[in-house]
């Protein structure tokens, strides 16, 4: 097992994350590499390795990226149901991290284009500062906690 049509496949077992291999073979997708990066940032176990086909029927949770569907669960293949048939808790972990991720750019750009903004910016902190300072604001508890609100409890 490679890949879907069009689309990266991931498989969570015990755990640990595995998608196959970045190769000839493989889309290298743009939201698969968001997905390696923000597992490693969260502390997930996570290998690029072979995966057989039957590893599908015996995994806890089963995604898929593309950058059209950014992040997907697949909650059955075929006739068969995969894990609980809902939303896994790695699957939910990495999904937060990339809405938060996206708020934090989406923020980033909405401030940044502000007229009044870029004056401010102008005579004080330099472009790196104002970085770091709405990256505190996106990490801090608040923001997190809006955004854990919009999300809505699975």
């Amino acid at each position: 097992m490679t890949e879907a049509s069009s689309s990266n496949v991931f498989i969570v077992k015990d755990g640990e994350i595995a998608t196959p291999l970045a190769n000839d073979h493989l889309l290298h997708g743009v939201t698969r590499s968001l997905v390696l990066d923000l597992s490693r940032r969260e502390g997930i176990p996570i290998k690029e390795r072979d995966i057989l086909l039957e590893e599908l029927s015996e995994a806890d949770e089963v995604w898929i990226t593309a950058t059209t569907i950014e992040i997907q669960p697949v909650h059955r293949i075929n006739d068969q149901i995969v894990g609980d048939g809902k939303d896994g808790p790695l699957f939910k972990k990495i999904y937060r991290s990339q809405v938060l991720r996206s708020a934090h750019y989406k923020l980033m750009d909405t401030l940044k284009s502000e007229p009044a903004l870029e004056a401010w910016k102008g005579g004080g902190p330099n472009a790196m500062d104002f970085d770091l300072n709405l990256n505190n604001i996106m990490t801090s508890n608040k923001a997190v906690s809006q955004i854990d609100s919009a999300l809505g409890e699975w």
